[in-house]
């Protein structure tokens, strides 16, 4: 399976968010908005961020199978 990474690393994202609904303590909300922020773009970027991954992976295995 090929894409499986892809399909694991896609899932993380998607399941990254904090599940727990009650308001934070004043002091941290600002740091935890800046973390929801961050992986609302991450989010965002799911679908680009594999196709990345994948282009590496395939460019690091080419660079790999070079004879030495």
């Amino acid at each position: 399976q090929p894409y499986e990474h892809e399909y694991q690393f896609t899932k993380f994202l998607k399941t990254s968010t904090h599940k727990n609904t009650t308001p934070p303590p004043q002091h941290l909300s600002k740091e935890l908005m800046v973390e929801e922020k961050k992986i609302l773009d991450r989010k965002q970027h799911a679908t680009i961020f594999p196709l990345l991954i994948r282009q590496c992976l395939l460019s690091h295995n080419m660079h790999r199978m070079k004879p030495a």
